[in-house]
């Protein structure tokens, strides 16, 4: 629930709780007033700061609230209790400490997750003297019920009113005379089925102490008014039904706000997730072919930066008002998340799925006028069908969001469900889950493969390699669970993470006489564009007490050559440090050469495609080119993927500065690293 909502609900609910007549209470999970009304402080002659904050038992006689937490804590973990969702008589307790008689209904709401619970206290004070003045006195009877505010009927053998008081025909805004002889419905109440059939097995049954308590609708030109009744035989007559009526409209109306709430979005008003699945079950038990649609905006966030969450709310809400008259046939519609709309439906197949979901996309995608603002923003859509997709109609939700992340990474507004990319995505997101977790058990294991020299064949350096095991999934390549980590937002823990332990190697390894030797770890695009990235490096060497020499950082071609804002400056201020940046698997990207000479970085690395083509005379020439531009520019040049000999001496004579590859050595683990040939001669093929 957004802040706005959350204060506009609870001031709505404010106002009408001290409106209403019935003293109204609210209480937390561990019984402690939460909420206490005008009404309450007149019943119980309490200020409401008097016992806001105070456990609910102040308000019962002693012998009752010794026990009302435990009654409390058993129904939190049974779920059982025999008070909540009905009423009943109980004795309240003022502050004088005089008991009096209430009737009590008590109903459970959850908001936010938390559990809590609304009371209604109706005085029975008056009640009870009407009762004890009907005993004492039968002659007084009309003038005592006629003063009450109770409804107070008989009903005889007949099912016809024999009796009314004064309050009963204000209730339905008729004389009383014009009442008498009808039914209750005749009379203008509302009575369910199963209501009139209990009713009539009240007067079938032969005991005189069987009662029946049910609520009423009481339709009026104003509102509707909701009436509790408790019914029962007369003991001077077992042929007529007594029935007295208390007004618990007050309590009604909170209860279906707050079923309300509790099964609609507050924003767009649609169902929210729970009550979207729960209706789609009952509906498609009695189709053939039914289909459940997602749609979302395409840069939905941006109209929440540029213009704010006001008029991204508009805009919402005007998404969700469109949808209710989009579709002529009865459907349910669901906001699932910021700007996703869900859709449910009987169709005749897939081709009317598709007709319906493009009506849907194009109202969708129609301008939007907020705030003096027109907006055009595009609309994806993606489809499941039942039983086509699943005979599971639960996991219709899903199967149609994989769509649209399938329309989304195919840049189409609608796609059909596709199973194979269902796959691949569960995997993708099984990858990003167990990926969360390996980051925070430190699962991962650090790699090194060394980097040579070529004139003379000496140790340069180590490239940081980051390599995972899962138990359940096996090996996963870096190739993999990189990309997704980068798209998931988890490139720069990632980075975080490598740079840590290959640091805590380099400042404790075995490697004290080669002060030189250097590690290179690559960076992800967004953690190097961040304004914040240089000074996380600083501190990191700081940590250590190492030089900025001992620290290479590896970046694609795509980092730079976008441009991206803070790229630029972290460039300058780290090369100012002393660390050297490389442009990594240079030539498999942008390939622009024409950038070069405006690019702040200190090494090339070429990508190994072009290394496996040097036994060929074009491959040659290119690998030539590439080395030579590069040492125009006075870049280091690095040769990756070195697998032969003949690679490793034709790049040497072509003036190739460092290589690796699995020539010289595979990446080994970083406990193992002291252990790489240094010097390496290759063997002459």
């Amino acid at each position: 629930m957004t802040t706005n909502v959350r204060l506009v609900a609870n001031s709505q609910f404010s106002a009408l709780s001290d409106a209403a007549v019935d003293g109204i209470i609210t209480i937390d999970a561990q019984g402690i007033i939460t909420s206490f009304n005008r009404s309450a402080e007149r019943l119980f002659r309490y200020r409401r700061a008097e016992v806001i904050g105070r456990n609910v038992s102040v308000l019962m006689p002693p012998e009752h609230a010794q026990n009302h937490d435990h009654y409390l804590q058993r129904h939190l973990r049974t779920g059982k209790a025999r008070v909540i969702g009905t009423g009943r008589e109980v004795e309240g307790r003022r502050k004088d400490g005089t008991r009096f008689p209430l009737y009590l209904s008590v109903g459970e709401f959850f908001i936010d997750g938390a559990v809590g619970f609304v009371g209604i206290c109706h005085d029975l004070t008056l009640y009870h003297n009407a009762i004890r003045e009907l005993v004492a006195s039968e002659e007084r009877y009309q003038d005592i019920v006629d003063s009450q505010d109770q409804f107070i009927c008989r009903i005889n053998r007949k099912r016809r009113l024999s009796f009314v008081n004064r309050a009963f025909a204000t209730l339905l805004g008729k004389p009383q005379e014009d009442i008498l002889g009808r039914t209750l419905q005749g009379a203008g109440l509302e009575l369910a089925g199963d209501q009139a059939r209990a009713l009539r097995a009240l007067f079938a049954n032969p005991s005189d102490r069987s009662e029946l308590t049910l609520v009423t609708r009481v339709p009026g030109e104003r509102e509707t008014r909701f009436v509790q009744w408790r019914f029962y035989k007369l003991k001077t007559t077992r042929h007529e039904v007594q029935g007295f009526g208390i007004d618990v409209s007050d309590r009604e109306r909170a209860l279906l706000e707050a079923s309300y709430l509790e099964s609609h979005d507050q924003l767009t008003g649609t169902l929210n997730t729970r009550a979207f699945q729960r209706a789609m079950r009952r509906q498609v038990n009695r189709q053939k072919h039914y289909a459940v649609m997602a749609f979302d905006f395409e840069g939905f966030t941006l109209v929440n930066q540029k213009y704010g969450h006001e008029t991204g709310d508009a805009v919402l809400i005007l998404a969700a008002q469109r949808l209710k008259t989009a579709i002529l046939r009865p459907n349910l519609t669901s906001r699932f998340g910021a700007d996703e709309f869900f859709v449910a439906l009987s169709v005749l197949g897939s081709e009317d799925a598709l007709n319906v979901a493009r009506t849907v996309r194009d109202t969708l995608a129609q301008p939007y006028e907020v705030y003096d603002q027109v907006l055009h923003l595009s609309v994806s859509g993606g489809i499941a069908l039942f039983p086509n997709d699943s005979d599971d109609i639960a996991r219709l939700p899903d199967l149609a969001e994989s769509a649209l992340r399938d329309a989304k990474r195919q840049k189409r507004s609608l796609v059909v469900f596709d199973s194979e990319f269902h796959q691949e995505l569960q995997r993708r997101l099984d990858i990003e889950q167990k990926l969360k977790a390996a980051l925070h058990e430190g699962l991962l294991s650090l790699y090194l493969q060394p980097k040579y020299h070529l004139p003379d064949g000496q140790l340069s350096g180590f490239e940081v390699l980051l390599r995972w095991h899962d138990d359940q999934l096996g090996w996963i390549s870096p190739g993999e669970f990189i990309p997704i980590a980068e798209s998931s937002a988890l490139g720069e823990s990632l980075d975080r993470y490598v740079l840590s332990r290959a640091l805590d190697y380099l400042a404790t390894g075995p490697w004290p006489d080669i002060p030189e030797l250097y590690v290179a770890v690559n960076i992800t695009a967004e953690h190097f564009a961040q304004p914040q990235f240089a000074d996380f490096i600083d501190a990191e060497l700081a940590k250590r007490d190492l030089p900025g020499q001992r620290l290479h950082l590896e970046i694609t071609e795509g980092v730079v050559m976008k441009r991206v804002p803070g790229v630029a400056d972290n460039l300058k201020r780290l090369r100012e440090r002393g660390l050297q940046v490389a442009i990594d698997d240079f030539g498999s990207g942008y390939s622009s050469l024409s950038y070069l000479k405006n690019l702040m970085v200190d090494e090339l690395k070429i990508d190994k495609q072009f290394v496996d083509a040097i036994h060929t005379a074009q491959g040659i020439t290119v690998m030539d080119s590439i080395i030579r531009i590069g040492r125009a520019f006075g870049l280091r040049i690095t040769a990756e993927g070195i697998e032969t000999p003949e690679q490793w001496h034709q790049l040497r004579m072509l003036g190739c500065d460092v290589g690796q590859g699995f020539l010289m050595q595979r990446p080994v683990p970083i406990d193992q690293a002291a252990t790489v040939p240094s010097p390496f001669q290759p063997p002459y093929s």
